[in-house]
């Protein structure tokens, strides 16, 4: 019997719309990783039999192909649990990211 990863943490993007002074998972000027990329990656960790995946970064949610990401994640390859990490204050229905406190 093969064994693959459990669980997979797949960064997604680097840039971070905060500066918290204990993180050193960001950078403000990298570019998001392609969506042609991360499916590979995706594509790659379901071959392994990886069974769950989550996305993150930076935050996860600047990544303008999030939502087709998750997609595939969840629809087409079938991972069995799907999530994200993030700092949860950035919106998209607003001009830009929420100042820190």
């Amino acid at each position: 019997m093969r064994y693959g990863p459990f669980f997979a943490q797949l960064v997604i993007i680097r840039c971070c719309n905060l500066h918290c002074g204990y993180c050193n998972e960001y950078d403000q000027h990298s570019p998001p990783i392609m969506p042609e990329v991360l499916r590979e990656r995706i594509d790659h960790l379901k071959r392994l039999g990886t069974f769950g995946i989550c996305f993150t970064g930076g935050e996860p949610t600047l990544h303008s192909a999030l939502p087709e990401l998750v997609a595939y994640a969840r629809r087409t390859k079938r991972f069995f649990r799907t999530g994200m990490i993030t700092n949860g204050t950035y919106r998209h229905d607003r001009q830009g990211p929420r100042e820190s406190a």
